[in-house]
């Protein structure tokens, strides 16, 4: 062969090759890329041509990298389902013999060998083309069908070691859009040796996925926190579970990591996983109902070695009591919500006890639909005594439009019950569907001089006085931003002692809603129940101006409000007003009892 030959097969050579990578367009190598790895911090790879075969691949020297559940509605992939394993490893590694399998079905790899860096499809036979064109593929028979909210993959060797095992849901798309089909979840840092929920994401490539090439949210910058508690929650009198944030070896750890105020003799700790986020304590004598204990966690550390941190190693627990009746009440409700707002409900504990609010619901009694919206609590969440749980179906939203709320006192639900903006229904059940209170609310009870409700929450003024009574609900002041989600209401009537039978407080209001003694209250107290009660307002002529109640039955103890309106729910004039009271006894016998208030002016 000449030697202008020779340079002609040359430059053949030369251009089929760059066509061939042309025709590639943005398509990546099937590895990652080793210098993109080094450049994160992480060690150069032995070159692929000359790297040793790893005869005993430990657990994550393979992982399962990217997981394609539910593909349709495809994005710009193969409408397929597709499991993409990584060589973490610097070894070659035969996956000749190893399984990847769901709780349903088993498939076995054929005889192939993953190089360090490298990344291989795994696919149904019948879809091994569409995949082709993105690297390396092995299609597989008996494939393990991938369910779309949540499933258990295990990969594992030959002689079934487990070298990687993942146990995916829905909440792992971190995405609620993308969780609807047609995206993958993608592992965000490969190299974690016990990751967890929170290293899995949907994917950013805007093709839905990256089969065979660099995951779109690759992060593989080294944990250097250490792990902090999350809860710890009570099974039985004497069993808690600690939830951490990530998980910790546990290959030290003893009852000594462990301490319990008021003490408890730890008797066992129980984890089902050497590297674990949660650890079953059991006590050796059982917990005290409505008990307050303290667990703090000593020196143990997480997967590369993190201590735990000092200031977040600690969380409080408590032995639940069953709720009676009267225990919770419902205590705020935003039903006219501004422009773009959510509604919400707040709960309020009156008693002493601990409860936990898991399978509670907030519904819509009144509702005439057939498929009524409720909101359930679906976790266990323990409220204390004076606790407010604040209910609605964002959050966010929520905190935007009242940034004086307590956001630590939200919960957010994927659906309330309906709320009409002028009247309608709350109902508060327990787990086992019993009415634990109920609201029939309305937009009258509102503060007659407001123009604008939108936005304004209604306000329960005293724990202890029906829920249903329109005197014991006011709009929440200007001050506040005219609701207080989460924390005390800006209405709220403080529990009076009185020794008689009526007594007005306070005695000096004003009546523009800003939250200091925007209404007086008319209270009263009586030996037994049975009293019919009026009450009328007067002013110094002698005229009556404002009918609050007449012929009322009262309770023993209760109060009705006057927010200083009259008869046409109009502002009266600064000054002194007579409060009479006419009362009939249940022998009868009626008496008259006369008090003054004062309406004073906002300068």
């Amino acid at each position: 062969m000449t030697f202008f030959k020779l340079i002609f097969l040359a430059a053949v050579l030369f251009f089929i090759i760059n066509v061939r990578v042309a025709h590639a367009g943005s398509k990546v190598p099937n590895h990652v890329s080793t210098d993109s790895l080094c450049k994160e911090g992480i060690k150069h790879r032995n070159p692929v041509n000359h790297s040793p075969d790893l005869t005993e691949p430990g657990f994550r020297d393979v992982v399962i990298n990217e997981i394609m559940a539910d593909p349709s509605p495809p994005t710009s992939l193969p409408d397929a389902e597709f499991i993409e394993i990584l060589n973490t490893s610097n070894a070659s590694i035969d996956l000749t013999g190893w399984t990847i399998r769901d709780p349903k079905s088993v498939a076995i790899l054929p005889e192939f060998k993953i190089e360090p860096n490298r990344l291989v499809i795994l696919c149904k036979n019948e879809h091994q083309i569409l995949f082709s064109e993105f690297g390396e593929v092995i299609g597989l028979t008996n494939w393990p069908t991938l369910n779309n909210t949540g499933d258990q993959l295990i990969l594992s060797t030959a002689d079934s070691t487990t070298i990687d095992l993942v146990s995916y849901s829905v909440d792992w798309y971190q995405d609620s859009d993308k969780s609807n089909g047609g995206w993958s979840i993608e592992q965000i840092n490969p190299l974690d040796p016990c990751p967890d929920s929170q290293n899995w994401q949907a994917s950013q490539n805007p093709d839905g996925g990256t089969p065979g090439v660099q995951n779109s949210i690759l992060n593989i910058n080294p944990d250097l926190r250490g792990p902090e508690v999350v809860n710890v929650l009570v099974k039985n009198p004497q069993q808690v579970i600690t939830f951490l944030n990530e998980k910790i070896d546990t290959k030290n750890i003893s009852a000594d990591n462990f301490s319990i105020s008021p003490a408890n003799e730890i008797e066992s700790l129980d984890y089902s996983h050497p590297h674990t986020a949660n650890i079953i304590i059991w006590f050796k004598n059982v917990l005290q109902p409505n008990t307050l204990h303290t667990l703090t966690i000593n020196n143990v550390t997480d997967c590369t070695g993190n201590l735990i941190q000092k200031e977040k190693n600690s969380a409080q627990f408590v032995l639940t009591v069953a709720a009676d009746s009267t225990d919770l009440v419902i205590n705020e409700v935003l039903f006219n919500p501004r422009s773009g707002g959510k509604d919400f409900v707040e709960i309020y504990n009156t008693s002493q006890n601990y409860i936990n609010l898991k399978a509670w619901r907030i519904s819509n009694s009144r509702s005439v639909t057939e498929n009524p919206r409720v909101a359930t609590i679906d976790s266990d969440l323990v409220l204390g005594p004076d606790g407010y749980l604040v209910i609605t179906e964002d959050t966010a939203i929520l905190k935007a439009d009242y940034p004086f709320g307590k956001e630590e006192n939200y919960y957010e639900v994927r659906s309330m019950p309906a709320m009409a903006d002028d009247y309608g229904n709350v109902t508060l059940t327990d787990s086992l569907g019993k009415i634990m209170d109920e609201f029939d609310y309305s937009d009258s009870y509102h503060l007659s001089l407001l123009k604008d409700l939108n936005g304004v929450s209604l306000e329960r003024i005293s724990a202890e006085n029906p829920t249903n009574s329109r005197d014991n609900w006011h709009s929440a002041a200007s001050a506040v931003g005219y609701a207080t989600p989460g924390y005390e209401n800006s209405q709220k009537l403080s529990a009076i002692l009185f020794n008689d039978q009526i007594f007005i407080e306070p005695k000096i209001f004003v009546p523009n809603n800003d939250g200091v003694k925007d209404f007086t209250g008319i209270n009263y107290q009586f030996e037994k129940s049975g009293y019919l009660i009026s009450i009328y307002i007067y002013d110094l002529r002698g005229r009556m101006i404002k009918e609050i109640v007449n012929n009322g039955l009262a309770g023993v103890k209760g109060f009705y409000q006057w927010n200083g309106t009259n008869n046409a729910n109009l502002l009266v004039a600064p000054g002194y007003y007579i409060v009479l009271v006419d009362i009939l006894d249940p022998t009868g016998t009626a008496f008259k009892v006369k008090k003054t208030v004062v309406v004073a002016q906002d300068f």
